[in-house]
């Protein structure tokens, strides 16, 4: 009888254990679709909010009847697919001509390369140019690429501004013949371009609730942005409707404390980013600022109109890159879970750090199921509310086992 309580209470012991790595994270989520031994996952967007900022206390444990694994794990952010190749090359530039239709210049592509971006150098300050783009292969025969794409130069003591890029679908042709229309002459130096690559990013979007403030003493347009949780943005984006050309200064800022005073509120913000947003280069509107590890939850974005009519904002987008774990499971009979929420942790070691190239390049994703807060984890955290091991049956049995087993001891040893 002593024999069999004694395994009863070694058994639930090495139970008990088995949970003693986890027990200092908060949050677990049950990875499901196990069944081969290398697997991805993506952290799902609330998740953010729940680790450390530089995810040092990400775990994956699997749980056996006897015992808990660890399973090790890469991890990395999902930018992009492919890059620009940076090496610029110059066009040959041949046959200046001036005609009633204006300017024209013919560029030689050497390389015979798909382009889709040429970057103009221009002696002059202070232009404003349409200029159509033509595409050829015998230099006979044209065919419209872009019939207008404006370039300006704005210098003054105020504002250095220019725009010199003509950006238009990818082309092939080993002419192309740009028109700056309604003039006589252009002070072009130089030409070039870039090698052009298809290039996918990968963002994952948030969704936010935003207001708007005009302040009319300070000439700005504040937008004060909220988030449903913390998150690493890679990207912020503000969708402006004008019917007239811009150019103005815009501030993000991130909110990191507040302080209530007899005057009120007191917000104290992070300067996160600065750059100028202009009706003439799209991706301005999407400024695409992007930082390792900013989690923000509240954002503010500050746009100078000086003495011009406030711009009409009719969206807010923010997104952040999606971060990924490549796992090894070495037991598939365990079952998994994605823990978080330590102070304590720092960032783990594994060998298959050193082995990247390892790692098979087609992995399943699994699933990662909702998250829950465990506080400090036991095993009513881990087994469901009708399994047998019930936090209360479980120490209740714990007790009963050791009482008994001092009664009997005690026994044994008053006999001797």
């Amino acid at each position: 009888m002593i024999k069999f309580k004694l395994y009863v209470f070694i058994s639930i012991l090495c139970l008990s254990s088995s949970f003693a790595q986890m027990k200092n994270y908060s949050y677990k989520s049950e990875l499901k679709g196990v069944h081969s031994n290398w697997h991805s996952l993506v952290l799902p967007k609330d998740y953010f909010s729940k680790c450390k900022k530089d995810f040092s206390d990400i775990r994956i444990y699997g749980i056996t009847a006897t015992d808990t694994i660890e399973a090790p794990y890469v991890l990395n952010t999902i930018r992009s697919v492919s890059s620009l190749k940076v090496d610029q090359k110059s066009f040959t530039i041949v046959n200046k001509v001036s005609d009633e239709n204006g300017y024209s210049v013919t560029l030689v592509n050497i390389a015979e390369i798909p382009l889709n971006k040429i970057k103009l150098l221009i002696k002059d300050n202070n232009y404003d140019y349409n200029v159509r783009v033509e595409g050829s292969t015998n230099q006979f025969d044209w065919f419209e690429v872009k019939d207008s794409l404006r370039i300006l130069h704005i210098k003054n003591k105020h504002i250095d501004f220019k725009h010199s890029d003509l950006n238009f679908e990818p082309i092939n042709f080993p002419f192309i013949r740009l028109t700056f229309m309604n003039t006589k002459n252009v002070a072009l130096q130089d030409a070039t371009f870039k090698e052009f690559i298809e290039q996918k990013k990968h963002y994952d979007n948030h969704e936010s609730t935003y207001s708007i403030e005009e302040d009319i003493e300070l000439k700005q347009t504040i937008v004060h942005v909220k988030l449903p949780y913390k998150t690493p943005i890679a990207k912020v984006s503000l969708a402006i409707d004008s019917e007239f050309d811009y150019y103005r200064t815009m501030r993000l800022e991130a909110l990191q404390d507040s302080v209530i005073t007899e005057k009120g509120v007191i917000y104290h913000y992070k300067s996160l980013y600065q750059q100028h947003i202009s009706s003439f280069k799209n991706e301005f509107k999407d400024f695409g600022y992007q930082r390792k590890n900013d989690f923000v939850q509240q954002l503010k974005i500050t746009i100078d109109n000086y003495d011009n009519t406030p711009l009409l904002i009719k969206g807010i987008e923010v997104q952040s890159n999606p971060i990924e774990l490549k796992a090894r499971f070495d037991n598939l009979k365990a079952t998994y879970y994605l823990v978080s929420g330590s102070k304590k942790s720092n960032n783990p070691y594994y060998d298959i750090i050193n082995f990247k190239n390892q790692i098979p390049k087609e992995l399943t994703r699994l699933k990662v199921g909702t998250s829950k807060y465990i506080g400090i984890i036991s095993v009513a955290n881990i087994f469901p509310r009708d399994s047998f091991f019930t936090n209360k049956l479980l120490w209740g049995l714990l007790v009963l086992i050791i009482a008994f087993i001092g009664f009997f001891t005690y026994k044994m040893l008053k006999e001797k």
